[in-house]
């Protein structure tokens, strides 16, 4: 009930995984990393680039204009609107 509470009252912290072009895969290496951590106000997305990006941004709006970084699957940290 406590985590619902602080779900509620707190922002919760949103992780955008991009992977490159049907390799989702290599998302199990970010995924294995945060199931380690303990994040109770945590959304996890994970998207590959192409069409997979382009329809999810429909719905998570957050994740537009995010790519791979040097064609590697990239992780963004999202907080009050701002990704890093």
């Amino acid at each position: 009930m406590l985590v619902a509470l602080d779900f509620y009252y707190s922002e919760a912290q949103k992780i955008i995984i991009i992977t490159p072009p049907c390799k989702k895969h290599e998302s199990e290496v970010f995924i294995n990393e945060l199931r380690k951590t303990y994040l109770p106000n945590r959304i996890l997305s994970v998207m590959s680039e192409g069409n997979d990006l382009d329809l999810q941004t429909q719905t998570i709006t957050i994740a537009e204009g995010k790519t791979t970084k040097n064609g590697r699957t990239t992780a963004y940290v999202c907080k009050l609107g701002s990704c890093e």
